[in-house]
């Protein structure tokens, strides 16, 4: 395609007015493969650092017909006030303007393709074999380096309000807490260790049932099946004994029962659906959780 150095001016101008970072300010790559139903393809930009003025003397010497598109001079655009009203007062300062930021792009692509090559080691070197990162290391990366890594991780474009957001949630190891990204992305951290999932809805059941346990057996629980088993019915002094989830302010014979969730590492999203076995307002049992 014949996009040309001016082609690259307007496209850096745009990109550096929406506050793009370094790849989106390298504008347009000589050689891009795209993917086709074919397989994939290569598309080539030749007249990257040849200025538009060059090509119409090409052009206008030999009499060739071209087609314009008509939005080119319609100043609607934004692009089309770059072309025809911003980039004629910048050339009067710098008349090869077209060629220099063309070099310039070129370097910024360089840059952003060291930047991603770091990234890639970091990220390798940061996270485990689930794909969590190490908070203690992310944070101390250089922020540059943090920004490409956890947008990489995230698989979604993050803003410079993100990557603060993202840095700030790293700050402290301890505990669990997540943010929510664009896409419907999340970012969890969670003891140490920062993982992105697709957001999900973790409130607490909109219905809170009580069930009676009179016996060993499998019970629903907002169609949970909880399995009460002989040894735990008769280790827990047998009925009456009520089937449903944490409350806030329950306490089991150990102490409270949130303090008993953070110690035992529980995330917090799922705190509020994990069922107990209670008799009255003492906790007596939760699945995996040390509660005498």
């Amino acid at each position: 395609v014949a996009h040309t150095a001016s082609d690259q001016a307007e496209t850096l101008l745009d990109r550096l007015l929406r506050g793009a970072g370094t790849r989106g300010l390298g504008a347009m790559a000589p050689m891009r493969r795209i993917a086709a139903s074919g397989g994939d393809l290569w598309l080539v930009r030749p007249l990257l650092r040849v200025p538009r003025a060059e090509v119409e003397a090409y052009v206008a010497a030999r009499g060739l017909e071209v087609v314009r598109d008509p939005t080119n001079a319609d100043l609607a655009y934004r692009r089309s006030r770059l072309r025809h009203e911003v980039l004629p007062l910048l050339r009067r300062e710098r008349p090869e303007l077209d060629r220099a930021l063309a070099a310039t792009c070129d370097r910024l692509r360089a840059d952003a393709d060291a930047l991603d090559d770091a990234a890639g080691d970091a990220a390798r070197r940061l996270a485990d074999a689930d794909g969590a990162l190490d908070v203690a290391a992310l944070v101390a990366l250089p922020e540059a380096l943090f920004a490409v890594v956890v947008a990489a991780a995230a698989g979604v474009s993050l803003g410079s309000v993100h990557v603060a957001a993202l840095r700030a949630l790293c700050a402290t190891p301890n505990g669990t807490r997540s943010l929510d990204l664009p896409a419907r992305v999340t970012a969890e951290r969670r003891y140490g260790r920062l993982r992105f999932c697709a957001r999900r809805e973790n409130r607490a059941p909109a219905v809170t049932p009580e069930v009676a346990v009179d016996r060993p057996g499998i019970y629903l629980l907002n169609e949970m099946p909880v399995e009460v088993t002989t040894g735990l019915y008769e280790s827990l002094g047998a009925a009456p004994l009520t089937l449903r989830h944490v409350r806030a302010g329950d306490r089991a014979p150990s102490g409270k029962v949130q303090d008993l969730l953070v110690n035992a590492k529980v995330p917090r999203p799922e705190r509020a659906r994990l069922p107990v076995l209670a008799r009255g307002a003492r906790v007596l049992w939760i699945p995996g959780v040390r509660v005498q």
